[in-house]
């Protein structure tokens, strides 16, 4: 004989039946999906209770639907609870003036850059640089302990190679004016030869504030040819440390 089942010890219909196994699921739902009533999702899975899109009201107060998150009606969209994204310029607000006052600033910072820049081109061409200057013995230390960075040319009057230097050298004067440029003659400045220990020529010096840091003896850094590029001989000095030239040997643009 088929049991039927009763609860509470009477009752056998399948409404009774029915009811108690409606009854579990939503007991299981709401364990899963968290208690409303405390912030914690919504009340199982019955899309009309009150709290499905907000929290309960509880003693007059509105609770939250995930004690984890802000409301999603006053938050979306905005990066700010409560923020309206499409809020309008208001009357005491005049948001073009506002650009306006950035633009202008930024105008002064670069006005003001370049007034520091002319400055210092001023002050360093006072001291020479911007130009291929021929020194003697006599200013030698003078004009290398007076500038930061200095490229000294020793050469020799009959020798072409120094000659092409030469011309290679007062390009690069007048581009690069935060290094000095100066060229003497080394039959007429035997004392700082024998003192630079130069034995080849042509033979560029590289100093800064006044200490000899590197030299560039001859074209053997330049391909070995005589006919080299002023854009060439910069990257060579540059690698040395003596000019900023952040090129890479074919222009001086």
């Amino acid at each position: 004989m088929a049991k039927t089942y009763k609860k509470g010890g009477g009752g056998d219909t399948m409404a009774t039946f029915q009811k108690q196994m409606m009854s579990a699921v939503t007991s299981v739902a709401q364990e899963s999906q968290g208690n409303a009533a405390h912030g914690q999702g919504v009340a199982g899975w019955d899309l009309m209770s009150e709290d499905v899109f907000g929290g309960k009201k509880k003693g007059g107060k509105k609770m939250a639907r995930d004690a984890d998150s802000s409301d999603f009606f006053t938050s979306h969209g905005s990066g700010e609870p409560g923020e309206d994204p499409d809020r309008e310029e208001g009357e005491d607000e005049d948001w073009e003036l506002d650009d306006d006052d950035a633009l202008e600033r930024m105008r002064l910072a670069r006005l003001e850059q370049m007034k520091a820049q002319h400055k210092e081109t001023q002050e360093l061409k006072a001291k020479g640089h911007g130009e291929y200057t021929e020194i003697e013995e006599s200013q030698f230390l003078k004009e290398v302990t007076s500038s930061n960075k200095v490229v000294c040319h020793f050469y020799h009057k009959d020798f072409e190679s120094c000659k092409t230097f030469d011309d290679r050298l007062r390009t690069l004067a007048k581009k690069f004016v935060r290094t000095k440029f100066i060229y003497i003659d080394s039959d007429k400045a035997p004392f700082f030869v024998g003192k630079l220990g130069i034995r080849i020529l042509p033979c560029l010096v590289c100093f800064e504030n006044g200490v000899a840091t590197d030299r560039l003896i001859g074209t053997m850094e330049l391909g070995n040819c005589e006919d080299f590029s002023a854009a060439l001989l910069a990257l060579r000095l540059a690698e040395k440390g003596c000019l900023d030239y952040e090129g890479n040997g074919d222009d001086l643009d």
